[in-house]
């Protein structure tokens, strides 16, 4: 992977440097807080002490939208990460990642309130990030969505990271997302899609 310029950095940086992971932290919240915008919904973010937790950001729709449902104040939790370099299996259908072990154990326990992985996805190419003109302001590629609830796996204390594989077709849509919420209201499971 080449080095790229960026924003406001004269100089060319790796695209693992930690002034572009600042980048692409920002750019995931940005790109899932459009489409909790657009639900209606608020999406908090978290400081650090929250997120040594595992949790980035929690999607709250308006409590009036779901009072007739089991539960009335549904939330989902979401560890958010980027890639500007994604790997993928032989088949192309799940992409390939390396979560931490502490992250992983989290979201395997049922909660009212479920904690997912959402990672977007950018171009290697740091200057198609974000395009803006007279159209509008585009974010390249896309984002996917991956639950550990109910995948039965079993990982040893010694292990710091858990490799997972992400259907490529959990994509983080409006739809998807108002799907989601709709679940955690009726307390039924969010899994992954096959």
């Amino acid at each position: 992977m080449t080095n790229a310029i960026c924003g406001c950095y004269d100089e060319k940086y790796s695209h693992d440097d930690y002034r572009y992971n600042r980048i692409k932290e920002q750019l995931s919240i940005s790109y899932l807080n459009a489409i909790a915008s657009y639900l209606g919904s608020e999406l908090q973010v978290h400081g650090p002490l929250i997120d040594d937790d595992g949790i980035d950001v929690t999607i709250r729709p308006p409590q009036s939208r779901f009072l007739d449902c089991t539960n009335t104040k549904p939330s989902i939790d979401v560890q958010m990460k980027c890639t500007s370099s994604p790997r993928y299996d032989s088949s192309g259908d799940s992409m390939l990642f390396n979560l931490d072990r502490r992250i992983f154990t989290k979201m395997q326990i049922e909660s009212l309130s479920p904690t997912l992985l959402m990672v977007l996805i950018l171009p290697e190419e740091v200057d198609e990030w974000i395009s803006c003109n007279d159209s509008g302001l585009l974010m390249q590629r896309e984002m996917l969505w991956y639950s550990a609830n109910g995948c039965g796996r079993t990982v040893s204390d010694n292990q710091k990271t858990v490799n997972i594989s992400i259907p490529c077709s959990n994509k983080v849509t409006k739809e998807s997302v108002g799907q989601m919420l709709h679940k955690v209201a009726r307390m039924e499971a969010i899994v992954n899609e096959v």
